[in-house]
C-alpha cells in the first residue's frame, strides 16, 4: 500500500517536474496567454492604501507581457506621467476600466487612449477650442477588476490627476463579483500547474456565452446591483466636482457576428444606463461593422480575444466623435 501510493506520488511529481521544465521552455519562445497573465499577476500588482481596492498596479514599472513592453508611470497608469500642477489651459480626461481599457498585448503608442490623445491634440492645433493648450489622456486600465473597482479608483485618485471628464469603460463582464483569494503558492510559481488551472476554471460554465453574459448582467443579480450603485456614486462625485462623466460600452471580442446574441445584452445594458441619465459611448457598432465576418482579425493572438492595435483604433475613433460632437473639450464653467 505504502509503495503504491509512493511510487503513485513519485510518478506525479515527475510528471510536473516534466510538464514544468517543458513550458517553461516553450514560453521563452511561443506566447501563451495564460502564463503571461500569470507574470502579470505576480510581478505588477502591489498592496493598496485603500482597502477597498485591496490592490494596485506597481509604479515606474516596465515589464514583457505578450511580446510588447507594458510600461507603468509613477501612477500605475499606462500613459506618460502628469505635468503639475495642472495648466489651466489643460484638458486631462481620466479612463477608468479593465483589461481592454489598459491595453493587454498591445503596444502603448497603439492603445486607444494613446490614439486618442494624439488625435485630440492635432485637431487643438488645427482649431481653436476655448483657449485649450493640450488634451492629456488618463489610462487607469486594471486587469481582473470590475466597475465597483474602477469607480473606487477614479474617486481615490481624483486630486491627483484632476480631471476634467471621467470615462468608465465598461466592458460586458464588468458586473462581476471579485473575491479576494490568493492563488496557492504551488499556483502562483508552477507555470504548468497554473496553465492547467486556469484551464480548468475557465470550463465550469456549461451554457452559452450568452448565458454567461447575461447572468452577469442580470438585473436582479447582487453583481449588477453593485454596478449600479457604482455607477451612481461616480455620477454624484462627477457633479459635485464638476466633471463629466461618460460611459463607455465595451463589447466581448470573441464573435461579432451576434451568433451567441450577445448584442441583446450590450442594448440592455445601455437603456439601463441611459435611464441613469448618462452619456454613453457604444463602440459595438463600429467594431461589429468592421469585424463581422471575422472576429479573430480584432484579437491581439489567435488564443487571446483582448482587441489588438486596429481594433484599437477604432474605438478611438469613437471616443473622438463623441467628444467633438458633444463639445466636450469646452470647459464646464
Amino acid at each position: 500500500m505504502l509503495k503504491t501510493f509512493t511510487k503513485t506520488l513519485l510518478i506525479l511529481v515527475y510528471i510536473i517536474l516534466i510538464g514544468e521544465l517543458s513550458i517553461r521552455i516553450i514560453s521563452k519562445f511561443i506566447v501563451i496567454s495564460e502564463i503571461e497573465k500569470l507574470k502579470y499577476a505576480l510581478h505588477s500588482f502591489k498592496k493598496s492604501e485603500n482597502p477597498i481596492l485591496d490592490k494596485e498596479h506597481v509604479t515606474n514599472q516596465n515589464i514583457n507581457l505578450m511580446g510588447v513592453k507594458l510600461k507603468f508611470n509613477s501612477l500605475g497608469n499606462r500613459n506618460s506621467d502628469l505635468i503639475n500642477p495642472k495648466s489651466e489651459n489643460e484638458i486631462r480626461i481620466h479612463i477608468v476600466g479593465s483589461s481592454l481599457v489598459m491595453g493587454w498585448g498591445v503596444k502603448q503608442d497603439n492603445i486607444f487612449s494613446s490614439r486618442l490623445e494624439t488625435k485630440l491634440n492635432r485637431f487643438i492645433n488645427n482649431s481653436s477650442v476655448n483657449d485649450i493648450s493640450n488634451v492629456k489622456i488618463i489610462n487607469s486600465g486594471v486587469m481582473n477588476t470590475n466597475t465597483e473597482y474602477h469607480v473606487e479608483s477614479a474617486i481615490y485618485n481624483f486630486k491627483k490627476i484632476k480631471p476634467d471628464i471621467i470615462i468608465l469603460g465598461y466592458f460586458i463582464d464588468d458586473s462581476k463579483l471579485l473575491t479576494k483569494n490568493k492563488l496557492m503558492p504551488i499556483l502562483r510559481y508552477t507555470y504548468f500547474l497554473s496553465f492547467l488551472y486556469q484551464k480548468i476554471k475557465s470550463y465550469p460554465f456549461s451554457g452559452t456565452l450568452r448565458d454567461y453574459y447575461a447572468k452577469i448582467n442580470d438585473e436582479n443579480g447582487l453583481g449588477w446591483k453593485k454596478t449600479e450603485e457604482a455607477i451612481y456614486k461616480l455620477k454624484k462625485f462627477c457633479k459635485i466636482n464638476n466633471v463629466r462623466f461618460v460611459i463607455m460600452l465595451l463589447p466581448d471580442f470573441q464573435d461579432f457576428s451576434n451568433k451567441d446574441r450577445l448584442e441583446e445584452i450590450y442594448l440592455n445594458v445601455l437603456n439601463r444606463i441611459n435611464k441613469i441619465n448618462i452619456s454613453t459611448i457604444n463602440t459595438y457598432e463600429s467594431l461589429k461593422k468592421k469585424y463581422e465576418n471575422n472576429s479573430k482579425n480584432s484579437w491581439i493572438s489567435k488564443d487571446d480575444a483582448h482587441p489588438n492595435r486596429k481594433a484599437h483604433d477604432v474605438i478611438s475613433n469613437d471616443i473622438l466623435k463623441f467628444i467633438l460632437e458633444k463639445n466636450l473639450l469646452n470647459k464646464i464653467n
